[in-house]
């Protein structure tokens, strides 16, 4: 019966808590696309690429919005105000994040965060590689 309860505890300790294993703060701030994976394994380089994605993050809802690098400094950056809201949307042991603008929803699965990465993959299976900018 002990076995049984611990058994019991373990599993709900373990699904409740594996969105837990991304530290979500990590995403605040500027990141720019490397490469796009297909599902066949093709990559798409991106290079020379002047915009920037910016993503704010507070608990379990966002924002995201397209800047640019401005040409007198690395570190100053324009936008064009066109804020794409977002939630964290958990599944199981995964991690989505969950897309609406004027009525068309969409969803990104979360592959990896880090202070230097972030993969995201779209419903086609394309993942995006972008590397923080600093």
């Amino acid at each position: 019966m002990k076995k049984i309860l611990l058994f019991i505890i373990f599993s709900i300790f373990f699904c409740c808590s594996n969105h837990k294993k991304h530290n979500f703060q990590e995403l605040n701030g500027f990141w720019l696309i490397e490469k796009a994976i297909a599902p066949n394994g093709e990559k798409k380089f991106y290079k020379n690429v002047e915009e920037y994605d910016f993503f704010g993050i507070k608990g379990e809802k966002g924002y995201r919005k397209k800047v640019i690098s401005s040409l007198n400094s690395v570190n100053d950056f324009f936008s064009n105000n066109d804020t794409l809201f977002f939630s964290l949307n958990f599944k199981k042991d995964k991690v989505f994040f969950k897309y609406l603008r004027n009525d068309f929803y969409w969803e990104e699965e979360l592959i990896k965060l880090n202070k230097k990465e972030l993969r995201l993959m779209d419903s086609k299976g394309v993942i995006f590689v972008y590397k923080k900018h600093y």
